[in-house]
């Protein structure tokens, strides 16, 4: 069975794995998911002037599929593997929740990060499949690894409270409402016009929910469909907790009942689009009926004298078809 997988990978990335060698190969870490805990690899990736984590998603075709590469080689696996940055600030918060000392007072709990990681990793293991609480097994060295890169001690000033205690030396303590502030600002970001119309998939959310082509007058329950779909998409990296916290820093109610009385007017409720009205639709449907049976109608009729041309024609000379198949 062929090792060999197809990757999307950034440029810069692509170029460190062709130098790569069996020597220092690349190594990937496994850490919990942020919102479903369940272990995932990531790859850090790190130069003089990047550093990031880039979350590796398996995207499997809906049959059996292969690849043929320069013409010459087929890969069997037919998956396709994407790298994609994740935000540090979301996948540290469900490990940095777990540092925080029981029965500590709250100075108590201003730490360094390697001392942070150092805790978790004793209370954590990340195993192939699932995440532990509190095992006695080997702690979990990927977690480990994680304050050594740059993109963490930014991840981490966004959730954390900090304090530079010299220039070398800097202590975080975990915050709660600071990764709150730090998702709704994201959200609200994804909010934006400019921001959401880049990106069809939220824009599609519109289009279900009869969103697209109102007037100016329901500009507002628009905009709450753009921050209702940008916070389902926040969601994907925030604990379930987390989310419903978050959730009820919006109202939503109005979109709601917006939504709910679209459903009642109709199948053609949800065809609404931008300049077109329902009787305009509804003659687009009747138009396109009436060209189907139309084409069925001539397609019969002209069958129907191809076989009438057929049957008077001279059959003088010709062998009757039983003739080919004589009894045995």
């Amino acid at each position: 069975m062929s090792s060999t997988l197809v990757s999307v990978l950034p440029k810069d990335l692509v170029e460190l794995v062709n130098a790569s060698t069996q020597s220092a190969p690349i190594r990937y870490i496994r850490l919990p998911h942020p919102r479903t805990k369940v272990p995932c690899l990531f790859l850090p990736h790190e130069t003089r002037t990047e550093s990031t984590i880039l979350e590796l998603q398996s995207i499997s075709p809906d049959a059996s599929r292969s690849w043929f590469i320069n013409n010459s080689h087929v890969v069997s696996d037919g998956r396709l593997l994407l790298h994609t940055p994740i935000d540090s600030a979301f996948l540290l918060a469900p490990l940095l929740s777990l540092a925080s000392l029981p029965g500590g007072s709250k100075a108590q709990q201003f730490r360094t990060a390697e001392d942070m990681f150092e805790h978790v990793a004793s209370r954590v293991s990340v195993g192939v499949d699932e995440i532990q609480e509190d095992s006695p097994e080997q702690p979990a060295y990927d977690i480990l690894s994680l304050h050594k890169l740059r993109c963490v001690h930014d991840g981490m000033r966004r959730i954390c409270e900090f304090k530079e205690v010299t220039e070398e030396i800097t202590v975080y303590r975990f915050s709660e409402d600071k990764l709150l502030q730090y998702a709704r600002a994201k959200v609200d970001h994804l909010a934006s016009p400019a921001v959401f119309d880049g990106f069809r998939a939220l824009r599609s959310t519109l289009a279900r929910s009869c969103l697209l082509g109102l007037d100016e007058s329901k500009a507002d329950i628009v905009q709450l469909g753009r921050t209702k779909a940008a916070l389902d998409l926040v969601s994907h990296y925030l604990a379930p907790e987390t989310t419903e916290v978050l959730a009820m820093l919006y109202d939503f109610a109005s979109l709601d009942v917006f939504i709910k009385n679209q459903g009642t007017d109709g199948d053609l409720g949800a065809m609404i689009k931008i300049g077109r009205t329902k009787s305009s639709i509804e003659d687009e449907f009747d138009a396109s009926v009436d060209k189907e049976k139309n084409g069925k109608r001539k397609a019969k009729e002209q069958g129907g004298r191809n076989v009438a041309k057929l049957a008077k024609s001279s059959k003088k000379g010709m062998k009757e078809l039983t003739s080919f198949f004589p009894k045995k």
